[in-house]
């Protein structure tokens, strides 16, 4: 299971990297988007989250972009839609949207007019969200079925596993958790920290929104709404899970993911491949940002394999401060040599 996991966490990381070097933003002026990349809380999220079928979800997303041909592109994105919401069903909403980012800006520029792709189109949309939507009469498991499905899972692992999670999980619908979010949204600490989580992953996914809708350009408008909804459709999931981290996480690397597919189909953009030497198209005010926010992010310790990073800086710091407050310590003192 590590072996297998590790070696899908590695296939990731070496898909987006191959997707950053081909985007030609580092070639176009903006050296620092590798950079800040890398350093973003949705690396470190996703890296503590190996072993997740997260991963394997961003790996089929990367897996169609690596098509260039919009054709080809639209095909990848159903077969990996398909599969995708076999793993989970959060893959319609998070990842199917982004998976066509290609597809939209092929027909929102030259291609407009090709039929057989607004219909390829359509059917990666329509057939996923169908394969979600029709087990939906029967989205609760018996206490028996539960039952035996905690022993197939004893049979075939080594390791303790979580039957209290596996109940909660599968005896209780969709609209179960949502009648039980909507209680944690009228408490005051739900908001307290949604809010530090914004706090951490919401100036780099503004910044990497922000590439993206420059590069699509003010006639491309419906392009550039895509870019947002992509962006902002994994926040949908905090009104059925509890993970806030790692749908911001998500909501992170779809604004990256735009920014990359806004590169590759834009004219402004051909020239800066790395085959191809280009004149710097962003300016110093560009890799000022990005510098900046690379400072915050390494400046807030936390590791890619540490617990802390399930939690975040900024919320860490309110419940240090809740403690000494507590404890009738002062909130600053110089550390014990």
């Amino acid at each position: 299971f590590c072996v297998v996991a590790f070696g899908l966490l590695a296939g990731f990381f070496w898909l987006l990297a191959r997707s950053v070097r081909r985007s030609g933003l580092d070639a176009a002026g903006l050296g620092a988007f590798s950079a800040l990349l890398a350093g973003s809380f949705c690396i470190t999220m996703l890296t503590n989250l190996v072993g997740y079928y997260d991963i394997l979800m961003t790996l089929l997303v990367l897996g169609v972009m690596q098509f260039k041909s919009p054709r080809a592109q639209v095909i990848a994105a159903l077969v990996a839609g398909i599969i995708g919401v076999m793993v989970h069903e959060l893959y319609a909403i998070a990842y199917l949207p982004v998976s066509l980012v290609g597809v939209v800006s092929a027909l929102t520029g030259e291609e407009r007019r090709q039929k057989m792709l607004w219909v390829g189109f359509a059917a990666a949309l329509v057939i996923p969200w169908t394969i979600v939507l029709l087990p939906m009469g029967h989205a609760k498991m018996a206490p028996a079925e539960i039952a035996q499905l905690a022993g197939a899972i004893h049979a075939r692992v080594d390791f303790p596993s979580h039957d209290g999670v596996i109940s909660e999980i599968f005896a209780h619908s969709s609209s179960d958790a949502l009648h039980r979010m909507l209680g944690y949204m009228h408490a005051g600490a739900y908001w307290v920290y949604e809010l530090f989580g914004l706090l951490a992953f919401l100036p780099t996914t503004l910044f990497f929104l922000g590439i993206a809708w420059w590069i699509a350009g003010a006639r491309r408008r419906v392009l550039r709404w895509y870019f947002v909804f992509c962006t902002l459709t994994p926040l949908l999931l905090n009104l059925v899970a509890y993970d806030r981290f790692r749908w911001f996480a998500m909501m992170e690397l779809n604004a990256a993911l735009c920014a990359i597919a806004a590169c590759w189909s834009n004219s402004r953009l051909q020239s800066a491949r790395e085959d191809i030497a280009a004149e710097p198209t962003f300016g110093v005010a560009w890799r000022r940002a990005a510098i900046f926010l690379l400072a915050i992010n390494l400046a807030t310790d936390i590791g890619l394999f540490q617990g802390d990073a399930r939690h975040f800086p900024f919320q860490r710091y309110w419940t240090d401060y809740q403690d000494a407050k507590k404890a009738h310590r002062p909130v600053f003192q110089p550390p014990a040599i």
